[in-house]
């Protein structure tokens, strides 16, 4: 871990803790801890509380409100509803992928 640091001020009277941004060196080391967060499922209630997201900037967010919109958009068109259209990747590799439904 590179650093860290609290974002917003200071409030006693908020309703939720202040944000934290941690910083690491390595993105490899990162995407490791992003991928096994499903791991919290199972933990304890006050972990399952804990929200965790890439810090994206300006131009990513927008490029993945495109993509979902998109997403959206073809799920809707889909009239045999064989497939489902998920948003998924890394910052800067963020994709469609299309991935055909299960039928039980």
């Amino acid at each position: 871990m590179k650093r860290f640091l609290y974002l917003g001020k200071p409030d006693d009277s908020a309703r939720s803790p202040r944000p934290v941004l941690i910083q690491f060196g390595d993105r490899v080391l990162k995407n490791m801890i992003m991928e096994s967060l499903y791991k919290l499922q199972d933990a304890e209630d006050v972990f399952k509380r804990v929200i965790f997201g890439h810090d994206l900037t300006k131009e990513e967010r927008q490029e993945c409100k495109q993509l979902v919109t998109e997403v959206k958009k073809r799920q809707d068109e889909d009239e045999l509803v064989e497939f489902l259209y998920w948003v998924r990747g890394t910052p800067g590799n963020i994709r469609i992928h299309k991935i055909r439904k299960r039928t039980f």
